[in-house]
């Protein structure tokens, strides 16, 4: 029996998330990235739980091109730094954009039970 070697498969994981990283911000200085780039790059942050850099990346995506996804990733960050009422700001302009999105509801939902405000909270979740 083979016995996996989780240290091994997390630092392989880190090394592939770093790399990608270094390939997003070469291909945004040089102009290349699509503006899809700073999302995926505040993603990453946020799966590192680099939440004040997820925060700054995905502010510039929503300053550069808007969208849900943008508006989603830094309300995440937002809710993982304890600022609930600029998550839920975020989430329902996100939600304004993409009103089916169970992601974002979800979220809503959380930012909502932050501040307290469970009854509307559980008509998110």
């Amino acid at each position: 029996m083979q016995v996996l070697d989780l240290e091994a498969l997390t630092e392989a994981t880190k090394d592939a998330t770093d790399r990608e990283l270094d390939q997003i911000d070469s291909a945004l200085k040089s102009g290349e990235a699509a503006p899809g780039a700073l999302v995926r790059k505040g993603t990453l942050h946020l799966k590192r739980g680099e939440l004040d850099a997820a925060l700054e990346t995905f502010s510039r995506a929503v300053a550069l091109q808007g969208g849900a996804a943008a508006l989603g990733g830094r309300a995440k960050a937002q809710l993982g730094l304890g600022v609930p009422v600029a998550a839920a700001k975020d989430l329902a302009e996100a939600l304004n954009l993409e009103p089916g999105s169970a992601e974002l509801h979800f979220d809503l939902g959380l930012a909502l039970q932050a501040q307290g405000r469970h009854t509307e909270a559980v008509g998110e979740f």
